[in-house]
């Protein structure tokens, strides 16, 4: 309409204040895309020799953080972030906006902590303990239906006796760390 929306520096065009829609008429962002079949953002680089990165920068300030929200009709699913002072992890928090993977700068793993003390560091919250805290396995389809190589890690229903193994077909605990400190090996030697 003739209107000049935005200020030419050079090479350089910017606007100095409110919000850019494409798609839309009425944009939440200061760069709001939005179509109905499908939304899309494109970095390529066209370099035909040499490096030829492609590269996303999102740079937060020293006291905010840098995050990647994904979300369905406006409501947070998942959140990738990295912390709010250099050195600090990276994560990937839940619909709660809690943590829940970890990797420290020094490439220890966290699982439900953010703070993993060793290269995989599993914790869990109080609550329903007779589920395992990890557990391996090998299945033989696609429906769970596994006749092998099983590792679990797990305390029982009363926080005592800590399974270590078990082995699916045939069913049964094959090596037990019990409360007190006595190793059981079901079936076999100690």
């Amino acid at each position: 309409n003739g209107t000049n929306y935005f200020e030419l520096s050079g090479s350089n065009i910017y606007r100095s204040t409110g919000n850019v829609g494409i798609g839309t008429t009425i944009p939440g962002y200061q760069l709001d895309l939005q179509n109905i079949a499908r939304a899309q953002m494109r970095i390529k680089s066209n370099a035909t020799s040499g490096d030829g990165d492609a590269t996303l920068i999102i740079d937060s300030s020293q006291i905010g953080e840098s995050d990647i929200d994904f979300m369905h009709d406006g409501v947070l699913n998942w959140r990738l972030r990295t912390g709010d002072a250099s050195g600090t992890n990276f994560q990937i928090r839940d619909q709660n906006d809690a943590c829940a993977f970890a990797i420290k700068q020094d490439g220890n793993v966290g699982i439900g902590t953010t703070t993993p003390g060793a290269t995989l560091d599993v914790a869990a919250q109080h609550g329903e303990i007779a589920l395992p805290m990890v557990h391996f396995r090998s299945n033989r389809d696609s429906n769970s239906n596994g006749d092998g190589n099983v590792l679990k890690l797990e305390t029982g229903g009363d926080r005592s006796d800590v399974e270590i193994f078990e082995c699916v077909s045939p069913a049964g605990s094959r090596f037990v760390v019990k409360a007190n400190g006595d190793v059981t090996v079901p079936g076999g030697p100690l």
